[in-house]
């Protein structure tokens, strides 16, 4: 476990899907001021920019296919360059590879802006499947909504609280064997990267069954 330390504020979170990481992400924001990047966010941001960048982005995007891992990277850059980020920041979504990992370390170390905590959230399987399968997403704006939990449920069933459109079932979220799978999957892809953080000494481990208690462990090492 790491000590205690001052001033850790560059944090990168790492979490199988369903752990909510971008609600514990949000409540670190909101309390501590720092800037919360969503790879995904980020991404869909900046191919709105008409370069070369925003470009690639968006025509690799529109048939299906991954973001080219160069162009992560200067993207992530330009994103660290930004004035926010010297209050400290939350990389929520990237790196997902070892090689991302690496990449990322030294992008962070270029900028002055070091990684130096990172977060694994930990749920237990099946509350993860729980909170999967009661997920519904706007089909306009994209906002999540959850039925599991009374304060993320919509104001009016079925309906987006922002924009009022319909409220969407994802078909992958419901086929609860395909979604163990998934589950599975991402363990086994996450290990090199959890074992590359270990080995540097920044990898805490935090249960984020709850997302409360799991924000008060992480501020214990702010």
């Amino acid at each position: 476990m790491i000590s205690r330390r001052e001033n850790v504020k560059n944090m990168v979170f790492i979490a199988v899907q369903g752990a909510g990481k971008g609600t514990v992400a949000q409540k670190l924001q909101e309390r501590h001021n720092l800037v919360h990047i969503s790879m995904g966010d980020l991404l869909r941001e900046r191919r709105q920019i008409d370069d070369e960048i925003g470009n690639i982005i968006a025509s690799t995007q529109d048939i299906g296919e991954f973001t080219p891992d160069n162009i992560i990277y200067q993207v992530i850059e330009e994103r660290l360059s930004q004035p926010d980020c010297e209050r400290g920041y939350i990389l929520d979504g990237f790196p997902r590879t070892l090689e991302q990992a690496k990449e990322c370390e030294a992008i962070a170390n270029r900028l002055n802006k070091p990684v130096n905590l990172v977060i694994n959230l930990t749920v237990p399987e099946e509350a993860l499947i729980e909170r999967i399968t009661s997920r519904r997403s706007c089909g306009k704006c994209n906002k999540i909504y959850s039925l599991s939990f009374e304060k993320m449920k919509p104001v009016v069933a079925g309906k987006c609280d922002a924009c009022n459109s319909e409220l969407v079932f994802r078909n992958d979220d419901k086929d609860v064997d395909a979604i163990r799978k998934r589950i599975e999957l991402y363990h086994t892809n996450a290990k090199s990267l959890i074992d590359f953080y270990n080995d540097l000494g920044k990898l805490v481990e935090v249960d984020a069954t709850e997302t409360i208690p799991a924000v008060l462990e992480i501020e214990k090492l702010l």
